[in-house]
C-alpha cells in the first residue's frame, strides 16, 4: 500500500517506506507486549533492500569548470559551492559555519566544523551539532587543498 503512495508527484522511496514499517512495527510489538494483539503483522512483511545511489564525486576539472561557471555570481555563492567541493560539508554544517571557524595557517586554512542547521517543521530553522558529533565523536576538522 505504501508503494503506491506519492509525495509531490514522486513515488515514495523505498528508504522512506522501510522507516514507515519501523514505526509501525514498534508500535504493534507494543501493542503485543500489552497483550492487545496476539502478533505483530509488520514482522510478517519481507522488504526488498533499499537501493544505494551511488555519490557523484567530480573530478578536479569538472569541480573547476563549476566554480568557473560561477563567474557572474554573488562571492557568498562562489564560497559556498567552493567549500562545499573542496570540503565535503553538508549543507547545514555550511550554512552553520562563523568566521571563528576558520584559522588561517600559512597558505593552509584549518576548518573546524562543530554546527549544523536545518530546517524543523512548525519551529523553523534549528541549530544542532552536525550529524558526525551526534554519534558521539568531537568537532570535525578539515584543512583545504590548494586551489
Amino acid at each position: 500500500m505504501l508503494r503506491k503512495w506519492t509525495r509531490r508527484g514522486k513515488p515514495i522511496q523505498e528508504a522512506t517506506v522501510q522507516k514507515y514499517l519501523t514505526v509501525v512495527s514498534a508500535v504493534l510489538s507494543d501493542a503485543k507486549r500489552n497483550k492487545i494483539i496476539q502478533k505483530n503483522p509488520a514482522r510478517m512483511i519481507d522488504l526488498p533492500d533499499t537501493e544505494r545511489r551511488e555519490q557523484f564525486i567530480p573530478t578536479p576539472e569538472q569541480a573547476k569548470e563549476f566554480l568557473d561557471g560561477l563567474v557572474d555570481e554573488p562571492w557568498q555563492y562562489k564560497a559556498y559551492y567552493l567549500l562545499a567541493i573542496y570540503t565535503g560539508c553538508r549543507r547545514g554544517e555550511l550554512c552553520a559555519l562563523k568566521w571563528s571557524d576558520f584559522i588561517m595557517d600559512g597558505d593552509r586554512c584549518i576548518l573546524t566544523v562543530s554546527r549544523s542547521r536545518s530546517v524543523v517543521a512548525g519551529e523553523g530553522v534549528r541549530g544542532a551539532p552536525p550529524r558526525t558529533a551526534r554519534s558521539g565523536s568531537s568537532p570535525s576538522t578539515r584543512t583545504s587543498h590548494p586551489l
